[in-house]
């Protein structure tokens, strides 16, 4: 059975990368749905809102840090992978090294 070396290791950084993404993303778009059920829900109550809204902001706020936490740990999983991989494909002839070039934009996708 032959293997894609080049296709397995982009389909492994662009799904290390996309769980990222996704993962940032539903923590936004919950933090969205939940700030808008507070606001709603907290309205009639006034200084009571007052503190379920900055106790919710708080969360919030440490929502966010865990979600760039997350990013940043796969980020540091997946680099050194990558860059492993990169140097060890390098080192094949000229033909073969041209296997590289995917891990290099796996490279630049986790840079950003």
């Amino acid at each position: 059975m032959d293997v894609d070396v080049r296709k397995t290791i982009t389909d492994a950084g662009y799904i290390a990368v996309g769980i990222s993404v996704l993962g940032v993303q539903q923590v936004q778009h919950r933090t969205r749905e939940l700030q808008e059920r507070v606001t709603e829900a907290t309205a009639p109550f006034g200084e009571q809102a007052d503190r379920a809204r900055q106790m919710l902001n708080e969360r919030l706020e440490a929502a966010q840090r865990l979600a760039g936490t997350v990013q940043h740990d796969v980020r540091a999983r997946v680099q050194p992978v990558v860059a492993h991989l990169e140097a060890r494909l390098a080192d094949l002839p000229e033909p073969l090294n041209r296997v590289a070039e995917p891990v290099k934009r796996v490279q630049t996708l986790l840079a950003a």
